[in-house]
């Protein structure tokens, strides 16, 4: 779970469907102290899974061109895509005679089944972008930048042609101004024709990674997006937001798309996943995206790459594109840990109010009036599915402790808030925010919640839908357990199972 390549992070991650595998094309960089060449570091990874969970990897993909040619530096993100017994893997060039500001995207060929091994076309680059339509070398945007990557491509319903969506800008004085999907059109995956933008919302100064695909009768396209490049606001409904993966949706392969009013997939206070990419497996469309790790391990140190997420369903809901727990990691599940019995008082503050918490029929009501009131279990461990229904009655909040320190002092909650209507990432005991995302809480309803712990690669959800996730090392083992913030709550069939996960130490 949570692959990576050995001796190397990873990040924009692509996948192609072949049989009973789904293979995985990805960027990497080098781990500290990792014996690996850089020429792997700045290639295109490869990994193959037959259940999106476990993945075993296979030689590089693809390396960087020889100085001097328009691919040498690190490859950047493309896509695979497979026609007529032959499959194309798709990149971003970019090369040192101009600092890698000059991008366009190439393509290499595979003619063995197990896409082990790539040609580069003889005629890179298969794409450049047209003047007439986007920046180009000819009228760059500002600072001479020309982009031109992370192509995907989807087959044309009519069955005659693909039609390719990349990032790409057309000029204007301010960067959210020009940020676009670019479109174009092959009949043969090696000669394309461009087309208008398939998206462009004049608020992010980037949008990229696109992904496009065909979902209950409309088309759908995914960008990551965030405030990096100078974007701001580019959440209103969620202003604390920094960075994300958001969905426009259109009639036509070639859009426009356009927002919808709730447009947010994946987001977060802080740098967390990227890149969403999408495959078909058993039926169903699912997403993995990049978990950012952080350069040390501790949460204020710097953003890094990271490593493969376990897979989610897409799905709409209430008209709303959204990520969903999938139980294809349930395989990996080992012996139940959790019981319901005497509230156990582990780590409890000298000064902290027990609350009340009386159990009937498999259900514990926990209540507690000025204070938070924790009932722990006896139950630790450091990579779980930890699962409970939970009623609001009437006060603030409620949720569920995890990974608590014996002396009291750390720990984590993920709590639904109804004073606040937020979800939340807490950080015991003093229930400081991590991250949060607004979500619609009501009295006297029983939500379902889920903690997934892979060590510190978290997965928080509400009713299977994933609200929030994240990399947290300050609390890596500990104790569960059930807490009520001010108010009197219902806590329904709590359960939680240890996973097979290797331990990172």
């Amino acid at each position: 779970m949570n692959y990576h390549p050995e001796g190397m992070q990873m990040w924009d991650a692509w996948y192609w469907a072949e049989g009973s595998e789904v293979h995985a094309f990805h960027l990497q960089r080098l781990r500290p102290g990792s014996k690996r060449s850089e020429a792997e570091s700045d290639g295109i990874g490869h990994a193959v899974s037959s259940d999106l969970v476990n993945w075993q990897e296979r030689p590089v993909a693809l390396l960087p061109g020889l100085p001097g040619d328009r691919d040498d530096m690190g490859l950047f993100t493309g896509c695979t895509h497979g026609a007529n017994g032959r499959h194309y893997m798709f990149y971003t060039m970019r090369g040192s005679r101009d600092n890698g500001r000059v991008q366009s995207i190439g393509a290499a060929v595979s003619d063995d089944g197990d896409l082990n091994v790539w040609t580069k076309y003889s005629e890179n680059p298969v794409i450049v972008p047209d003047k007439q339509l986007y920046a180009s070398p000819d009228n760059p945007a500002l600072y001479g930048t020309v982009d031109c990557r992370d192509l995907c491509i989807v087959n044309s319903p009519d069955g005659k042609g693909y039609y390719g969506f990349f990032a790409a800008r057309v000029p204007s004085e301010e960067m959210p101004l020009g940020a676009v999907i670019a479109c174009c059109y092959s009949e043969d995956l090696l000669h394309w024709k461009q087309l208008p933008p398939a998206f462009q919302a004049k608020r992010f100064a980037i949008v990229e990674v696109p992904e496009v695909f065909f979902l209950e009768g409309r088309w759908y396209m995914l960008m990551l997006c965030n405030n990096e490049y100078g974007s701001r606001d580019i959440f209103p409904a969620e202003p604390r937001l920094t960075m994300g993966t958001v969905y426009a949706v259109a009639d036509r392969p070639e859009g426009p798309y356009r927002l919808q009013d709730d447009y947010i997939l994946m987001a977060s206070e802080t740098y967390n996943g990227i890149s969403c990419r999408t495959v078909m497996f058993k039926g169903e469309r699912m997403v993995l995206y990049t978990s950012i790790d952080r350069s040390a391990p501790f949460d204020s140190a710097s953003p890094c790459m990271g490593v493969l997420s376990t897979p989610k369903r897409l799905a709409v809901q209430n008209g709303r594109l959204r990520m969903l727990y999938s139980t294809l990691i349930e395989a990996q599940k080992r012996e139940r840990i959790l019981h319901i019995g005497t509230p156990e008082y582990i780590g409890r503050l000298p000064y902290e109010t027990p609350g009340l918490w009386p159990v009937k029929d498999g259900a514990i009501t926990g209540s507690a009036g000025t204070a938070w009131a924790r009932y722990m279990f006896e139950a630790k461990s450091r990579a779980f599915i930890y699962t409970c229904s939970i009623n609001i009655r009437q006060g603030v909040g409620a949720g569920l402790v995890f990974k608590a320190a014996p002396n009291g002092y750390g720990g984590c909650v993920f709590m639904l808030n109804a004073e606040k209507q937020e979800v939340q990432f807490l950080r015991l005991p003093n229930l400081f925010i991590l991250d949060s995302r607004s979500f619609e809480i009501e009295f006297n309803r029983t939500y379902s919640i889920r903690v997934v712990s892979k060590e510190q690669y978290l997965e928080m959800y509400v009713d299977d839908e994933l609200i929030l996730q994240c990399v947290h090392y300050a609390s890596r083992d500990g104790y569960l357990g059930l807490i009520t913030d001010r108010a009197e709550v219902r806590f329904k069939d709590p359960e939680a199972y240890m996973l097979d996960c290797p331990l990172d130490d």
